[in-house]
């Protein structure tokens, strides 16, 4: 782990620009669509003003989801929901940004670990 970034648990990872959890599903959970709970549920106690959809790939996995502009003076001022699956394994991400993230060029090595965008 870079030595700027912290962890509360082997499945989360954050500094002041940035944040990532992670949660595995099994594929009896896809198939029941929790992952459309989990989002139903996030959006929910989440308040922004604005949701847009966005596309990107994580460790060489496609994923797909919605990036959020949030209300009030959190540092992370985005936040990205998105589902998909890297070497079969179906994973949601949840990721915390200060900057809005319109290209991954500005991107550290660990955040392009994590999401880049199809050129």
């Amino acid at each position: 782990m870079p030595t700027n970034y912290s962890a509360k648990d082997e499945y989360s990872i954050e500094n002041n620009t940035f944040s990532a959890q992670w949660l595995f599903l099994t594929q009896e959970m896809v198939d029941n669509g929790v992952e459309k709970q989990i989002f139903g549920q996030f959006e929910g106690q989440l308040k922004y003003s604005k949701a847009t959809k966005i596309n990107f790939n994580s460790n060489g996995g496609q994923f797909s989801g919605k990036k959020y502009l949030l209300k009030g003076d959190s540092n992370l001022k985005y936040r990205v929901l998105a589902f998909g699956s890297v070497d079969g394994q179906p994973l949601i991400l949840n990721m915390g940004f200060k900057d809005n993230l319109k290209s991954d060029e500005n991107f550290n090595q660990l955040m392009q670990k994590f999401i880049t965008f199809k050129k």
